[in-house]
This record gives C-alpha cells, sequence and structure tokens, in this order.
C-alpha cells in the first residue's frame, strides 16, 4: 500500500514539474523573451509544427522562427488550458489571437482579425523540454503568411526567408496605383484563400508589361504545339494623334474588354502600314 502512494506522489510531483516547466515556457513566450523560451529546451530537442511541416532541432533557428512570429503579429497572444498532465507528459490546448495589416482598396491598409484554436503535445525529460509538437488548422494559421506549407525543415525555412518566396494566385482582385503615381500595386487571392499584395516600382511595372505578350505567346505555343501561334488581342476601336514630337504619332489601341495600350510610330511608319491596310498586304517589319 505504501509503495502504491509513493509511486502515485512521484507521478504526481513529475506532472507538478512538468507543468511549471511548460508555464516557464509559456509565460516568456508571452513576453518575447524568446531566449528563456528557448532555455526551457534539452540541447537534444525536437519542435514539430504539424499544420506547416515545419521542424526544429537547432536553438539558434528556432529562436529565429519565433521572433520571425513576433515580428509579423506584434500583438500576438496566446491562452492555454492544460488538458492532461501526466508523468512526463503535457497535452495543451491553447487559443491565439491577432491581427494582420494587409493591403486594401486604393492602396490602403486594414487590420484583419485572426483566431487560431491548436493543441500542444510537450515532453519533459530531465527538467527540460524535448520535443513540443503543434497541431492546428493551417488554412486558419496566423502562422500560414510567413512560413509556405511545404516547408518541411529549418533548410526549407532558411530556403524560405533568405531565397525566393513562390506565391500561387488564385484570383487577381484589384490593382492601383500608388506613392503619386511611382508604385503600381497588385492585389490576389493566393491559393490558399489568403490576401497577398505585390507593390512594383513603375520601371519594374513597365519591364513586365513589356515581356507578358511574349510570355502569353510562349505559353500559347507550348501548350498548341504550334510553333506559330500567337497571343492576340481583339481591336476595339482606336486613334492616331500627333505627339509633341513632330516626328512621331500616338496610335492608341484598345480591346472591347477596356485593354488600352499606345505606341509612338514615325511618319514613315504610318503611311506604311497605312498603305499596307490599304493594299490588304502584310507590310515587312521597319528596321532600326
Amino acid at each position: 500500500m505504501n509503495t502504491h502512494s509513493t509511486a502515485f506522489n512521484n507521478a504526481s510531483a513529475e506532472a507538478t514539474t512538468s507543468d511549471r516547466i511548460l508555464g516557464i515556457a509559456l509565460a516568456a513566450w508571452r513576453q518575447g523573451n524568446f531566449v528563456e523560451v528557448v532555455d526551457q529546451f534539452n540541447d537534444q530537442f525536437t519542435f514539430t509544427d504539424h499544420a506547416l511541416g515545419l521542424e526544429f532541432k537547432d536553438r539558434g533557428r528556432f529562436t529565429e522562427f519565433l521572433v520571425k512570429m513576433r515580428e509579423r503579429f506584434p500583438d500576438s497572444e496566446r491562452m492555454d488550458n492544460t488538458l492532461f498532465s501526466g508523468g512526463n507528459r503535457v497535452v495543451s490546448e491553447w487559443t491565439l489571437t491577432a491581427t494582420q495589416t494587409e493591403p486594401f482598396l486604393g492602396g490602403q491598409l486594414r487590420k484583419v482579425p485572426i483566431c487560431v484554436r491548436g493543441i500542444s503535445v510537450v515532453q519533459i525529460r530531465n527538467g527540460k523540454i524535448s520535443q513540443w509538437s503543434d497541431y492546428y488548422d493551417k488554412l486558419k494559421s496566423w502562422r500560414h503568411g510567413l512560413a509556405a506549407a511545404d516547408s518541411k525543415s529549418e533548410a526549407a525555412f532558411d530556403q524560405e526567408h533568405a531565397a525566393l518566396y513562390r506565391i500561387v494566385s488564385r484570383q487577381l482582385t484589384t490593382c492601383s496605383v500608388i506613392e503619386g503615381g511611382k508604385t503600381i500595386c497588385f492585389n490576389f487571392v493566393g491559393q490558399a484563400g489568403e490576401s497577398v499584395s505585390i507593390e512594383m516600382p513603375f520601371n519594374q511595372a513597365e519591364s513586365i508589361v513589356m515581356t507578358i505578350p511574349q510570355l502569353l505567346s510562349a505559353a500559347l505555343k507550348m501548350q498548341t504545339g504550334d510553333a506559330q501561334a500567337r497571343y492576340v488581342f481583339s481591336v476595339g476601336n482606336w486613334s492616331l494623334e500627333s505627339a509633341k514630337d513632330q516626328n512621331y504619332r500616338i496610335l492608341a489601341v484598345r480591346t472591347p474588354d477596356g485593354f488600352e495600350v499606345a505606341f509612338a510610330i514615325s511618319f514613315e511608319t504610318s503611311v506604311a502600314m497605312g498603305s499596307a491596310l490599304t493594299r490588304g498586304s502584310e507590310a515587312a517589319p521597319e528596321k532600326y
């Protein structure tokens, strides 16, 4: 009988210790003291975010991850409620709230409230956290904008932030001119339903406009297998007007759905185009 009682007391003490260690880590987390958070982990540990597929085993990388989370969502708050505590394992249910700033109509910004619920399973060994696993809905995740869904390791996390960030657009929503005409803003809905905004300086937007028609034709050739295929626009109306430089005229061409582009053409070119259209023949390209 005494043996059973002793075993029970030891288990209770161990559970209390596990709760205390987790409590210290969570308190430091809420205060933004991530060095203290990581100090509660063993030298050999594993932190796994199962929703994002992220796994950390290095203190430095894990600390960097936590810092980036706080930088992106400085007002985030996590409330924990212990569901189970036994031996060296603690299961905690948590609710995390935050706000995310995202672009809105006309280049304005708006704050969107976020609320995510999840469960953490934490294992304690030798007075330190050896394993921590988070489970929650990825699509509702406050972290989703910072880490890609296909990240599998610390190396993938580094690549995500040090190299190329890949965005898959599901729908273009709005576009606008901001910063006094210096920047073009494109707003998208991402593949996972998140809001995405891309801002380009004027000269970069100009390069995109000049490149996309060629890319569309190249894509059409790949899709059809026809080397002569071209992506063409239907002309709705056009206008020809004089430019300040009397050696050129401005030809504006508009499609029925609103696309408009203007070209500066020389007087000789406009005459050659008119003549070719009158004859119904193909004109040779002008040499520069």
